[in-house]
């Protein structure tokens, strides 16, 4: 049930030019894993979906369902999407107006390569509907569902052809933020519970991040990281993955000869700093809950990640607090629990395995 996708190569022409889309790209995705590909608009993920599907035909490369290849850009192969035996929900649902519910999930069963008999066809739409929870609307027009109803019937009849696999392309985006949420969660809970393996496409870090079990962040036609939530999140590859799933502090610095780095506000020890060449230019990435704030204690400008900085503002966003904070010729960040500093002068802890160290282009 699982899919492996090896050395991906997909172009598309714009005005006579060549434009890469997918630029050798690999990736596995386990049985029964719902993995989802993160990016922003253009970084390649839905053709690399769309490649899984068959409705892309790339260049080079390979794709397999378990050890079954269905394209090779080497042996010339190129097995159509109607005979992969996929489930498909798309981001428009692709629900037939005309059509009532019940015939909509019926679709996939009564026509093609995946029809059954017909006296299997009733209880097969009965029981995906009961597992969307539209067991009393099958006779209803889709015109007439709201847009969470019709997101549930599109995954309906995904799941009544009882397929092993499952792509799903931006599935939620068309959904208000309220809406999304709950119909995120619904989704969750049917594909956990069905055992299904799941490639799915998002630009909505939060969305990835509730549903994933691993995530590959996808940037400019390549994965740049594949992980957990939290893996990706504490300790991104690059600087685009990290600035893709969250905010972020970013600071300057340079290796010293005992392997701290040295900053315009102080020296910081960071724990992946050993090996790193003295003076090596660097980047440090502090996420705003990752700096600790308290009344100042006399901060030390020096050693242990303590420094001295000054409130230049303080926001209550209900579960927590927003501030920025000068800290010398930076303004930091920080977000921590609903707590309200009493002094305009306050202390900062930046603990030192908070600290992500990249590579600087200076």
């Amino acid at each position: 049930m699982g899919i492996t996708v090896q050395g991906l190569y997909k172009t598309y022409q714009s005005g006579g030019e060549g434009v890469p889309a997918l630029l050798d790209v690999s990736l596995e995705v386990e049985d029964g894993e719902f993995f989802v590909l993160l990016g922003p608009s253009g970084s390649g993920k839905t053709t690399l979906l769309r490649s899984v599907a068959g409705l892309e035909r790339p260049e080079g490369g390979s794709i397999y369902f378990d050890s079954t290849c269905v394209f090779s850009g080497d042996q010339n192969l190129h097995v159509r999407s109607e005979n992969r035996q996929l489930g498909m929900v798309f981001q428009s649902y692709a629900i037939w107006p005309h059509l009532s519910v019940y015939q909509n999930v019926a679709l996939p069963l009564t026509h093609g390569n995946g029809k059954i008999p017909r006296r299997l066809v009733s209880d097969r739409v009965n029981e995906a509907l009961a597992l969307v929870g539209l067991q009393d609307l099958g006779s209803r027009s889709a015109t007439q569902l709201s847009g969470g109803q019709q997101q549930r019937v599109a995954l309906a009849r995904a799941m009544a052809t009882k397929t092993e696999r499952l792509l799903m392309d931006e599935p939620l985006s068309n959904l208000d933020a309220r809406l999304r949420e709950e119909v995120r969660a619904e989704v969750r809970t049917l594909i956990k519970g069905a055992g299904v393996t799941v490639l799915y496409v998002t630009h909505d870090q939060e969305e990835a991040m509730d549903l994933a079990d691993r995530i590959a962040v996808m940037h400019q036609g390549r994965v740049l990281q594949v992980g957990s939530a939290e893996e990706l999140y504490q300790s991104p590859a690059d600087e685009n993955v990290a600035n893709f799933l969250g905010s972020m502090n970013w600071l300057g610095g340079s290796i010293g000869e005992d392997g701290a780095i040295h900053t315009s506000f102080g020296t910081v020890l960071a724990s992946g700093a050993s090996g790193l060449a003295p003076n090596a230019r660097v980047r440090l990435g502090v996420r705003p809950e990752g700096i600790e704030l308290g009344d100042d204690a006399g901060g030390n400008s020096g050693g242990g990640n303590l420094f001295s900085g000054e409130v230049l503002s303080s926001t209550f966003l209900g579960d927590h607090r927003a501030y920025e904070i000068k800290l010398a010729d930076q303004v930091l960040n920080v977000r921590t629990p609903v707590t309200q500093l009493h002094e305009r002068s306050v202390s900062i802890h930046i603990p030192e395995e908070r600290v992500n160290i990249f590579p600087s282009d200076g």
